[in-house]
């Protein structure tokens, strides 16, 4: 014997309540309090539809702002420098300052915003200047936090690390 509906009912019968909330609020209600949720306690003086249907609702008219996340070739930071640049190098990052200078870009050690920096890190790395500061320079690059991972900082003009600029 019995005693409940089939799960499969309750599930139609919210589907079909929450499609009725979104056209009709007040025959929402009076369905919900009778069918899906005989024991919730709704003050009906102010509630015009179920919770679950104001959720919707509110979603609807204010949605979550969503921000595209961007990734660059490999998830290294070779093709991240080079979407972000112009600057059509490819291959190892330590060997940059090297493949710069003979395809005719200019390779210095003062910094430009919008350039390549070149560091040593890892065995060569190559980031995106976005700023420069009395602190140093702020730049953006992949794979600094792991692989495809995009991220920014700021390492000081006097670093060690930093090899060279590509303009």
């Amino acid at each position: 014997m019995m005693d409940e509906e089939p799960l499969i009912y309750k599930r139609l019968t919210l589907v079909a309540l929450i499609v009725i909330g979104l056209t009709l609020p007040n025959v929402a209600h009076e369905a919900a309090q009778s069918v899906v949720c005989r024991n919730c306690a709704w003050d009906s003086g102010t509630l015009k539809a179920p919770i679950i249907i104001q959720t919707i609702r509110s979603v609807k008219e204010h949605p979550p702002e969503v921000k595209p996340v961007r990734t660059y070739g490999n998830g290294t930071c070779v093709p991240y420098a080079r979407a972000r640049t112009g600057i059509q190098l490819f291959g190892w990052a330590g060997s940059f300052l090297d493949e710069a200078e003979d395809a005719g870009y200019t390779v210095t050690e003062v910094p430009q915003i919008g350039c390549i920096v070149v560091t040593s890190e890892s065995g060569g790395h190559v980031a995106v200047v976005e700023d420069i500061s009395d602190e140093g320079i702020v730049v953006s690059e992949q794979n600094y936090l792991g692989l495809y991972q995009v991220s920014n900082r700021v390492i000081a003009l006097d670093d060690e690390i930093v090899l060279g600029y590509i303009y």
